[in-house]
């Protein structure tokens, strides 16, 4: 299933515990100020599992979560 959302709606899916991997696309491009992404969840319960960046420069990470 895919999600997109900002810092705080990743942040409610964590603390319900509804995810059990991330996998992020980083973008080079500057958007200014904001809230933090996934906040005080993330922490050392995920592990990164993968990597890759496509062809056209955007980074993707994907993260598996381990639990307490």
């Amino acid at each position: 299933m895919q999600v997109i959302g900002g810092g705080k709606f990743i942040t409610s899916l964590i603390e319900a515990s509804l995810l059990d991997e991330i996998t992020l696309y980083i973008v080079p491009v500057m958007l200014g100020d904001g809230i933090k992404f996934i906040g005080k969840t993330f922490g050392s319960k995920w592990e990164l599992t993968g990597h890759r960046v496509t062809d056209n420069q955007v980074v993707c990470l994907t993260y598996q979560y381990k639990g307490e």
